[in-house]
């Protein structure tokens, strides 16, 4: 089934517990994709899964004077198999340009005004579309899988939404499984980019790579040690964090759950960036 906003508002009056799975566009391919929604599926309420064309998105873009972002891939393209899946699929419909009075200054993610300001234009094109359509989900998916960029958008999606439509509550639905590769490595599209490349330029001998590659199984197990407070060196790795912060307790997360999302970069190329996100309970 492919909803439109006319068909979701009916689909919800009909379902009102419904969770809205959102796709980050950061997701390329159709496995993560799937995995994830089936992660979603398990928990055992309706769920419609949102998908976002870039026609759309780019119709949004067309408002905001600033640096666009690129997305590289529709996933319009994997509608079709979402629906053989069984799964309900919403496709935002544009329906006129919206004056924008951006409030994104009173948004508070607990980050420094430098990390902050990054978020700007998603905050942006998150009002635009709700400024066009409100969709009325009671849930909205949380996945550890997208780390602390997932939790960051989570909580300004929220933000715009009370502001819109302060009558209308949204809950998280955490849903905390994380698809790992034989690394231990989240397996993202942007991991296995890194990590391939890695191995091409190893391989090669490319801007004085030297065996990083060797580094790799050592990666998830580091993560690990720095969460339980360890010092942890490596040859060709520097350890950083996102956002300027590591991990994230509290809202939108479960109680006694901490979030760690840490960032491997290469010290021959920046560009090299790798990233693992670990839940840990507290006692």
């Amino acid at each position: 089934m492919i909803l439109n906003n006319t068909d979701l508002i009916d689909y919800i009056n009909n379902n009102p517990d419904t969770i809205m799975v959102r796709i980050s566009p950061n997701i390329k391919s159709l496995e993560n994709i799937l995995w994830l929604c089936d992660r979603a599926k398990a928990l055992s309420m309706s769920v419609v899964i949102q998908i976002i064309p870039k026609d759309y998105s780019n119709l949004l873009w067309t408002q905001l004077e600033s640096i666009r972002f690129d997305i590289n891939i529709d996933h319009r393209k994997y509608v079709q198999d979402l629906e053989d899946k069984g799964f309900v699929v919403y496709i935002p419909t544009f329906n006129n340009y919206v004056d924008l009075n951006s409030t994104f200054s009173g948004l508070d993610l607990g980050l420094d005004r430098k990390n902050t300001i990054k978020f700007k234009n998603c905050y942006n094109l998150l009002e635009l579309s709700y400024l066009q359509f409100f969709k009325p989900f009671k849930y909205i998916s949380l996945f550890a899988f997208d780390g602390l960029e997932g939790i960051f958008f989570w909580l300004m999606e929220k933000h715009v939404r009370e502001i819109i439509n302060p009558t209308c509550i949204t809950q998280p639905f955490f849903v905390p499984n994380i698809l790992r590769d034989e690394l231990g490595l989240p397996k993202t599209d942007f991991n296995k980019t890194t990590i391939e490349l890695i191995k091409n330029h190893v391989q090669y001998q490319i801007n004085n790579i030297g065996r990083a590659d060797l580094e790799l199984n050592q990666l998830h197990n580091a993560t690990k040690e720095v969460i339980n407070g360890q010092s942890v060196e490596f040859e060709y790795f520097n350890i950083s964090n996102s956002f300027g912060i590591n991990s994230y307790s509290g809202f939108p997360l479960p109680e006694n759950i901490v979030l760690y999302d840490i960032d491997y970069i290469g010290k021959w190329d920046s560009n090299f960036r790798i990233k693992d996100i670990v839940l840990k309970e507290l006692n």
